[in-house]
C-alpha cells in the first residue's frame, strides 16, 4: 500500500535573530542604513525647534521613572531620564511653537528694542550687544546694562526725537518720524517679546503671575 506524502504538524520556525539566512544581504544591508540615515537627519535637524509639549510629557515621565504608564512603556520615560541626566534642559531652549524665536531670544530683543529706539530718535549710532547670552544670570546682565544705556538719556536729548526721520535696512527706503517709529513700532515691538518670553515661561512651569508681570504699582 502506497503511503501518501507525510504532512508534519509543527509549524514552519520563524528566522532567528542572528540567523545569517533570514534575511536576504540587501535587506540587512537596509536595516543598517535607514536607521542611521533617520538619526543623521534628527540630529541635522534637531537645532531648528524647541522642546514641544509631547517632549516636556517625556521629560516628567523621565523624572518620575515607573513601571507602566498610560500610553507608552517604561522604556521610554528611562531614555527620557537618561537624556536629561546627559545633556541637561534649559528654558533658553524652549518655544512656545516650534517656527518661533527661543526664550533667550526674545528677552535679547526686547532688550535691544528700547536700546535701539532711544538712539535711533536721537539721530545717534547704538552700540551693539553679541547676543551670546546662553544663561538666565547672562540674561539678567543684560537687562541691566540695558537699563544703564538708557539711564545715561537726558530730556534734552529727546528736544528734537519727535521730527527725527528714522529707517532701517528692513524698511527699503522707507522712513518715519522719530514720534510716530517710537509709538508705531518700538513700544509695541518691546511688549510683544517681552510678553512672549513671559509666556514661554508660563507655558514650561514657571510660577508666574499678572502682577510678576505688571510690577510694582505706584500707589499713592
Amino acid at each position: 500500500m502506497l503511503e501518501g506524502p507525510r504532512v508534519s504538524g509543527q509549524a514552519p520556525t520563524a528566522p532567528r535573530f542572528g540567523d545569517e539566512e533570514a534575511l536576504p544581504p540587501l535587506d540587512r544591508l537596509a536595516t543598517l542604513v535607514l536607521p542611521l540615515l533617520a538619526l543623521l537627519f534628527h540630529l541635522s535637524t534637531a537645532q531648528r525647534y524647541g522642546v514641544f509639549r509631547d517632549e516636556l510629557y517625556y521629560v516628567a515621565c523621565g523624572e518620575h521613572l515607573d513601571f507602566g504608564y498610560v500610553d507608552h512603556p517604561p522604556f521610554v520615560a528611562l531614555v527620557a531620564r537618561l537624556a536629561h541626566m546627559l545633556f541637561g534642559t534649559s528654558l533658553l531652549g524652549l518655544r512656545l511653537f516650534p517656527d518661533q524665536l527661543p526664550f533667550a531670544r526674545q528677552v535679547q530683543i526686547a532688550c535691544d528694542t528700547p536700546k535701539l529706539a532711544v538712539y535711533r530718535i536721537t539721530g545717534r549710532e547704538a552700540p551693539s550687544h553679541a547676543d551670546t547670552e546662553k544663561t538666565i544670570p547672562e540674561l539678567r546682565a543684560r537687562i541691566e546694562t540695558t537699563l544703564g544705556i538708557l539711564d545715561a538719556f537726558q530730556p534734552k536729548d529727546f528736544e528734537k526725537s519727535s521730527t527725527q526721520v528714522v529707517s532701517q535696512p528692513r524698511w527699503e527706503g522707507k522712513t518715519m518720524t522719530g514720534g510716530d517709529y517710537f509709538m508705531e513700532h518700538a513700544v509695541p515691538n518691546f511688549f510683544f517679546h517681552v510678553v512672549t518670553a513671559y509666556a514661554i515661561l508660563r507655558h514650561n512651569g514657571v510660577e508666574l503671575g499678572k502682577s510678576d508681570y505688571l510690577g510694582k504699582l505706584s500707589f499713592r
